[in-house]
């Protein structure tokens, strides 16, 4: 028997490729007045975004806020607390009174209960308003800007899209002769 010598070149080949889109007039007329929007509300935006950091920066470091925001860091203050404490004291005196407990230790227990209750209120309620004036000043402009930035971010995708894409490739062609040899060998 003798043996077959089955010869072998390497080749390969290159293709490239391009794609245009061409926008429907609608969409060409969609991205213009995204893009002026864009344009017009960028100064805004800006200006948003310096004020919120600004705020930010101001709260984090302890500081005055401006305008009329300044009390909004102190919550409810030391003088509204008392006048609410005295009021719920003087609230459940009668009460005491009928029961005959006016000048008992059940009344100043109650009543400094009742302060006390009154204060702890107050002072979480400050806390959490501290926090949620953090959160705001911290968070908050994303919160106004996200649809802006989502309609831009769109428009870029969309702006990018005309612009075309290409791409090159590469094959080898022998795989495509090894599959024909094989396909010839098993027949």
């Amino acid at each position: 028997m003798g043996s077959t010598k089955i010869g072998t070149t390497d080749s390969s080949s290159k293709q490239s490729s391009s794609t245009q889109y061409t926008p429907t007039p609608e969409q060409t007329e969609l991205d213009k007045l995204q893009l002026e929007q864009a344009r017009a509300s960028q100064a805004g935006q800006i200006d948003i975004q310096k004020q919120g950091l600004f705020l930010g920066s101001q709260l984090l470091q302890g500081k005055d806020l401006p305008g009329y925001l300044q009390g909004l860091p102190g919550g409810i203050d030391e003088d509204t607390v008392n006048s609410i404490a005295q009021s719920a004291m003087r609230d459940i005196q009668p009460g005491m009174q009928k029961a005959g407990l006016l000048d008992s230790g059940i009344n100043a227990s109650i009543s400094a209960r009742t302060s006390a209750d009154i204060r702890t209120q107050a002072k979480q309620f400050n806390i959490q308003n501290l926090m949620q004036l953090l959160n705001q000043g911290l968070g908050g402009q994303a919160q106004v800007q996200a649809p802006i930035q989502t309609g831009a971010a769109s428009l870029g995708g969309r702006l990018g899209a005309l612009a075309g894409t290409s791409s090159t490739g590469q094959t080898d062609s022998n795989s495509h002769r090894f599959g024909s040899l094989a396909s010839w060998i098993y027949k």
